[in-house]
């Protein structure tokens, strides 16, 4: 009998785990399977006491119990959600910071309804220019400061029809580790601005400068961008989860197949190099379940020669950007989209 799929963990405290990339596969990852982000430990919440409270630069401030938000339009999204610091490990050097895999992505349904039904019910002030979401959980960061988690988008991105004010996953309630009873879902974006465990909501004329915001989630050390550069869009890249690394096949024809995301204008190329790089084959792509969701792809090798072969992996999103071949090293470890290499074995 085989064993049953668990996530795999990273760190114990706070809790952190990646899914495993076997069950990438799937359209829908299950949420016991969806990776786990904790900054801090998990709040305990109470719907019995839970409010959303929105204010700040707004002309009609007021709390929010869920089933008000609840009875707003709502809709649903198929969406990946991807750790910014996914893949930190295959850096060189390495940095601090939690030390994932390349397990930190996942993809579910959220259902929920759009920020912009609350944002109209309290009449944002003229002179708001940002939103700042701020969850209930909290701890020490590395400045010493006590703090809640929080973020903040511009405005005009906050308004976009698909950010969500989401309670449902996967057709259930949020779990606690994906933050019941409500988060933020920012389509597009690594996952560090979807805040979880929400609780407060307010506008601001001035540019929001908490820690997350400010000092962390933001690119340094790098050659690419300029220093303090905030982290956004996920970078397209492109996995192979059909074989893991170091697995022995035997002679004759095998199917790849695994999944790309992220960048801009979709996925319009998976190739697959087993060469070295010097030759690539391109993989046939399947339409993708939604306008944000991962594109699956395919690709059958025959091998009839015994002996080591190193796999290359790399996607192109519709604008013609490509997963670099080398790493983008930078000092938080933040959107590393280095191609995917494993080798197998023929024997």
């Amino acid at each position: 009998m085989e064993k049953p799929e668990r996530l795999v963990t990273v760190s114990e405290q706070p809790y952190n785990a990646e899914t495993p990339l076997s069950a990438l596969n799937e359209t829908l990852t299950s949420n016991d399977l969806f990776y786990v982000r904790n900054h801090f430990d998990v709040p305990q919440l109470n719907l019995s006491d839970w409010a959303l409270n929105v204010g700040g630069a707004v002309e009609d401030a007021r709390k929010f119990a869920l089933d008000e938000i609840r009875s707003l339009p709502n809709r649903s999204l198929l969406v990946p959600l991807e750790c910014a610091g996914n893949g930190r490990t295959t850096l060189d050097p390495l940095v601090s910071g939690t030390q994932w895999g390349l397990g930190a992505i996942a993809q579910a349904e959220f259902t929920g309804t759009s920020l912009s039904n609350i944002l109209d019910l309290v009449h944002p002030a003229e002179q708001s220019k940002e939103v700042v979401f701020t969850g209930a959980d909290r701890g020490e960061v590395r400045t010493g400061e006590t703090t809640n988690y929080a973020r903040s988008l511009p405005l005009d991105i906050a308004r976009h029809p698909d950010v969500l004010l989401v309670w449902e996953m996967n057709s259930q309630p949020l779990p606690r580790d994906h933050g019941f009873p409500l988060r933020l879902l920012v389509p597009g974006w690594y996952g560090m601005a979807s805040v979880k465990w929400l609780q407060d909501i307010r506008l601001a004329a001035a540019p929001f400068e908490g820690f997350f915001q400010k000092d962390d989630y933001v690119y340094s050390e790098s050659e690419a961008l300029s220093e303090g550069a905030p982290v956004r869009d996920m970078r397209v890249r492109s996995l192979i989860v059909s074989h893991t690394d170091g697995e022995t096949l035997p002679i004759g024809k095998h199917e790849f197949s695994g999944i790309a995301w992220g960048g801009q204008g979709g996925i319009a190329e998976v190739a697959l190099s087993s060469d070295g790089g010097t030759t690539w084959l391109p993989a046939d792509l399947e339409a993708p379940a939604g306008e944000y969701a991962w594109t699956g792809w395919k690709l059958s090798l025959e091998y009839t020669q015994p002996g080591p072969r190193s796999l290359i992996l790399r996607a192109a999103d519709g604008e013609g950007s490509r997963q670099p071949l080398a790493q983008f090293w930078n000092r938080g470890g933040y959107g590393n989209n280095l191609v995917h290499r494993i080798t197998i074995h023929v024997d």
